[in-house]
């Protein structure tokens, strides 16, 4: 198996090709429903992304590759999500015929029961433009995503149309292509806090000392309108830019232009008039000093970003359409970063290279190595100089040398700061970003707090839930109460809150969930009070506490598949005892209990189960249907 691994280009290419021919052929007879060509695409996602070996697959596999690598950079029609993944699926019982799938590789039917189970998460994740990686987005600005699966030459034929674009054309398209892209909630800092971090911004630092430095009368400018090398020198050392730090001794400063940090802060400092030119002078302006911090990082990073994060501008052939494509990405990487936030996590700087350097593959692709090296310099600038200007951090960056003995910047984490949460919220949404804001959970009303457990992780909403309830007081409990209550609430967000109510509200929780008896979510809090040992209402009429059960049993199907709803209702009871459960369940006035009956006729894998249970499910709809 070993001779899977480590492969070079080509070699992956044959050896690619030879196993799609062979899973066609295989799939004539053993599963001719499949198109094994969708199979390709997940070798690619092996041999490009994960860890190479194209025949050791597990679930944590199919989890990166479908649910995290598909929505960012696939384009399928929605209609195509389950042939999809059953074709991938598939592909994993061919490996195991023939031999192939490897040891370490979870077994050929759990890989395809996953594919199986999480088809319609799959086309959600699909379909939302806050998973859209820039190419992607891109591709639907050109009209690209619409019809049948794509094959190799119709992407590159969308790459060909995204590369004829100007950077102002591809802004255009990230602003407002389709529906807005959304991103959120995050949590807002507060203004002590975005005051505090936009002060300790090193660009309004650095600046600070620039604008102090031309004081009047000013500094002299040579004709061109730069500083003389002297000033620039001087200013090198004030402002401690690096410009002269990985330079050969021997080397020569003929004008401030061949130092480019500190010409990069000079353009940006006009831009934000921190400075003027002014008869032939570069004088500070005196309204500067007037600025709160606040506002002052707001004007720098506006200037900055006019001016550009990536360097000095290239107009040469394939190297200026890299850079054009490429001195955009500033948007895809601010709103990674905003996401990685809502989820409390750290952005990984070489997959953001990544995904801003997608969008430039055939020209990349197809030129000269340098061209490669030009787009990640370009890219981990961006990271660098949004460093500078205090909107993000950057931690575990590794400082290699290239291969002309300059330093090359790999691996890292970046996240936003308190200030470059505000800045980034700003700039997104003048971009036509829907940017969602989660409440201080000092000023947050129940309904908010629900609410939010629909959108951020568990762990996250205890957090704010718990200090909400601590600023409510004694009105906690019943406020939260009143707001579970509502009917018209997801099954997935009662449940999710119902189960730490206990953790948020103490010994008050019982105040909140009997708030909930009688109505939609009766079911889920008879059971929550009889698992903690009031079994009463529960003991007096069980079909109350199975309304409940089925309110479970539909959120596990939602989540994950028929299987875990056959294993919910089994419950680790012999088979007669199901059957005695589908006779109380048929008769239960439920939305759900007609579809679940369903899913255990046509999944228990026992046969007497199945059987009954497409017995009752009869007698369910002819009982529904004659109410009419």
């Amino acid at each position: 198996m070993d001779g899977w691994v480590d492969l070079d280009e080509d070699e992956f290419m044959a050896r690619r090709e030879r196993l799609l021919v062979d899973y066609e052929e295989w799939a004539r007879s053993a599963a001719p429903s499949v198109e094994p060509g969708w199979a390709d695409t997940a070798l690619d996602w092996k041999f490009h992304y994960g860890d190479g070996d194209l025949t050791t697959w597990t679930t944590a596999d199919l989890e990166e590759f479908a649910l995290g690598w598909c929505p960012r950079k696939l384009s399928i029609p929605a209609g195509d999500a389950e042939p999809f993944l059953t074709s991938v699926g598939t592909f994993f019982l061919f490996l195991a015929a023939r031999g192939l799938l490897g040891s370490r590789s979870s077994g050929p039917q759990q890989l395809l029961s996953w594919c199986q189970r999480h088809v319609r998460r799959f086309a959600r994740e699909m379909a939302d433009p806050a998973n859209f990686g820039m190419a992607k987005s891109l591709f639907a600005g050109v009209g690209g995503l619409e019809g049948e699966a794509r094959d190799a030459d119709d992407v590159a034929a969308l790459m060909e149309q995204v590369q004829g674009l100007s950077p102002e054309e591809v802004g255009a398209i990230l602003a407002g292509s389709g529906e807005a892209p959304r991103v959120g909630p995050v949590r807002m800092p507060s203004d002590d806090e975005r005051a505090a971090s936009a002060a300790a911004a090193p660009v309004l630092v650095q600046l600070r000392s620039l604008h102090g430095y031309c004081a009047a009368p000013g500094r002299t400018l040579t004709q061109k309108g730069n500083l003389r090398v002297a000033d620039a020198r001087e200013l090198v050392g004030l402002l401690e830019t690096g410009d002269l730090a990985n330079s050969p001794p021997e080397r020569s400063v003929r004008s401030a232009e061949d130092l480019p940090v500190l010409s990069w802060l000079v353009e940006v400092a006009l831009k934000a008039r921190v400075v003027r030119r002014n008869k032939g002078r570069l004088v500070a302006v005196a309204a500067w000093e007037r600025l709160e911090a606040v506002e002052s990082l707001d004007r720098i990073v506006d200037a900055a970003l006019d001016v550009g994060l990536g360097g000095p501008r290239y107009d040469i052939g394939a190297f200026g359409q890299v850079s054009s494509l490429v001195d955009g990405g500033w948007r895809q990487v601010l709103f990674g970063l905003l996401d990685a936030e809502t989820a409390g996590v750290p952005v990984e700087i070489d997959e953001a290279v990544e995904d801003v350097l997608e969008i430039a593959g055939n020209a990349l692709r197809g030129g000269h190595h340098l061209l490669q090296m030009l787009g990640e310099g370009r890219v981990r600038r961006q990271f660098e100089r949004l460093e500078q200007l205090g909107v993000l951090t950057q931690e575990g960056v590794e400082i290699e040398t290239d291969d002309i003995g300059l330093p090359e910047p790999t691996g890292g984490q970046a996240r936003l700061t308190p200030a470059g949460i505000a800045v980034t919220a700003r700039l997104l949404e003048e971009d036509g970003v829907v940017v969602s804001t989660r409440s201080d959970p000092a000023t947050a009303d129940a309904e908010e707090i629900v609410a939010l457990a629909e959108q951020i992780a568990p762990e996250a909403w205890v957090e704010d839930a718990t200090a909400w309830a601590a600023a409510r007081g004694e009105r906690a409990a019943a406020e939260l109460g009143e707001a579970l209550a509502d009917g018209g609430r997801e099954a997935l967000t009662v449940l999710a809150v119902a189960v730490h109510l206990e953790t948020v509200l103490g010994d008050r929780a019982e105040v909140a969930v009997r708030q909930m008896l009688g109505g939609r979510w009766d079911g889920v809090a008879v059971n929550w009070l009889a698992e903690r040992g009031d079994t009463e209402l529960v003991d007096r009429d069980p079909q109350r506490g199975l309304a409940g059960i089925a309110d479970v049993l539909g959120v596990l199907l939602d989540t994950e598949g028929p299987e875990a709803v056959v294993a919910g209702i089994d419950h680790g009871e012999p088979p007669h005892a199901v059957i005695e459960t589908l006779d109380r369940l048929w008769r239960l006035e439920h939305v759900r209990t007609g579809e679940l009956l369903e899913v255990v006729g046509r999944h228990h894998p026992d046969k007497a189960v199945a059987k009954h249970a497409r017995k009752v499910l009869a007698k369910h709809r002819s009982r529904a249907g004659s109410r009419g």
